[in-house]
């Protein structure tokens, strides 16, 4: 039988991500497409961390 809305595990985490997540500006455009607002996600703290880990990358190379 069809089970058309079953859902796996890798599913199940990313919809807990995505309930978790600081950023509200994102919508569905089409079929398993998010966007957001750029500028929003720059300002999230796991950004800016990233961020910070990025540039002393940089400076260490």
């Amino acid at each position: 039988m069809f089970n058309l809305f079953s859902f796996n595990e890798q599913d199940l985490k990313n919809i807990e991500k995505l309930k978790e997540s600081k950023v509200r500006s994102r919508k569905v455009v089409g079929r398993g497409t998010l966007v957001a607002d750029a500028s929003e996600i720059r300002k999230t703290e796991s950004f800016q961390k990233n961020a910070e880990r990025a540039a002393k990358l940089v400076v260490a190379g």
